[in-house]
């Protein structure tokens, strides 16, 4: 059985992002430098209000999600 402290280690935890289509290669680089363990991502429609939509400068109407595993260690890093 592992230790407490070894199985703490071994954490990960789910990122998920909501980004423009054009912008989902600098967001995979840039998780994949803190020790990314997967990424999976698919395309998507938004059905927000528009003023929420331009807010968050998604303002597009096709969208990614992207849903991530990061180590618990790297979680500081990634955010």
């Amino acid at each position: 059985m592992a230790k407490r402290n070894e199985a703490y280690d071994r954490r990960v935890k789910l990122l998920v992002g909501i980004i423009a289509k054009e912008d989902e290669i600098a967001y995979t680089d840039a998780c994949n430098e803190c020790c990314t363990a997967l990424h999976v991502s698919g395309l998507c429609n938004g059905t927000a209000r528009t003023s929420y939509l331009s807010y968050f400068g998604l303002d597009e109407i096709e969208k990614r999600i992207i849903f991530t595993l990061i180590p618990d260690s790297a979680e500081k890093a990634v955010l």
